[in-house]
């Protein structure tokens, strides 16, 4: 850690966050700087601090106990950005902020008050700079531009050639979670059926945006920005090449074409057949 380094715990319910420049005190006693709500939270259940070696939490004798990575701990213990922390069941995450991400920083707004534009807005911000498309990759990943850990790489493995499917959102079992205020729940699914990629709304309060484009289906190509509310991704895919301009400028990229391959066409004619046969027999 060095001096330019903040740690922050976020609430997970809520989005609140807290920066640990000095001794946090947790529990349900008013005048606590993390205030629990769970009844069964000790009055004075824990304390967050920060020290040369780095933020720290320590359980204060609390009844039901604090947790750190669902483990439960006696005493005091370090903690490192991405550990959980659980105290009866309010959850909270750590997250380290450089001085340099603090310059780019998000500030969450209120839920419902950005809409579609701002967020159209925020990817267009981060299609300047460098550009991680033009880095070779040699597994499909999702790269994050915006959001808390910008620089993180997100693998999508799947067998060669195989369909799979990721649920994206900030539920707990989402495949591909992201904790922002601003992503749904269940907020787009992400897919491939071995050759081509796509994306699809899940009927999202913020949207999904492709290149500055809202949509609510979309095929994918390599170095296509992915903005789902206020976190942005960009698509990197082996072989990929983008085609023209600088880094920072807009781009046209290779993508697989739109419509539907001839074997698929002649699945959704079977279906529509066999459903238009069963109505009329239902009548």
């Amino acid at each position: 850690m060095t001096q330019a380094d903040v740690y922050l715990i976020r609430r997970i319910a809520g989005g609140e966050v807290y920066k640990l420049t000095s001794a946090l005190r947790v529990g349900r006693k008013e005048g606590c700087e993390i205030l629990l709500t769970d009844i069964d939270a000790s009055r004075l259940h824990a304390r967050l601090t920060v020290e040369e070696s780095g933020a720290h939490i320590e359980d204060l004798n609390s009844t039901n106990g604090t947790f750190v990575n669902d483990t439960r701990i006696a005493g005091k213990r370090l903690l490192a950005a991405g550990d959980s922390l659980r105290f009866v069941e309010e959850q909270f995450e750590v997250a380290l902020e450089s001085s340099q991400e603090r310059r780019a920083a998000w500030q969450p707004p209120k839920v419902g008050t950005v809409g579609i534009e701002g967020w159209r807005r925020r990817v267009e911000q981060e299609s300047s700079g460098t550009d991680p498309a033009l880095t070779p990759v040699d597994q499909p990943c999702l790269v994050v531009l915006a959001g808390m850990g910008p620089g993180r790489r997100i693998e999508l493995l799947a067998p060669p050639r195989s369909a799979k499917k990721w649920t994206i959102g900030s539920d707990a079992d989402r495949d591909i979670r992201f904790m922002e205020v601003g992503v749904s729940g269940f907020h787009a699914t992400f897919s491939t059926d071995g050759r081509h990629w796509k994306i699809v709304d899940e009927m999202s309060k913020n949207g999904v945006i492709v290149n500055k484009e809202p949509v609510l289906e979309r095929f994918l190509g390599h170095g296509d920005r992915i903005g789902l509310g206020p976190v942005v991704c960009q698509l990197l895919l082996p072989g990929g090449k983008v085609v023209g301009g600088d880094a920072g400028a807009p781009r046209a990229v290779v993508r697989p074409p739109s419509a539907p391959s001839g074997a698929f066409a002649r699945l959704s004619a079977a279906i529509g057949t066999m459903l238009g046969r069963v109505l009329r027999w239902r009548r």
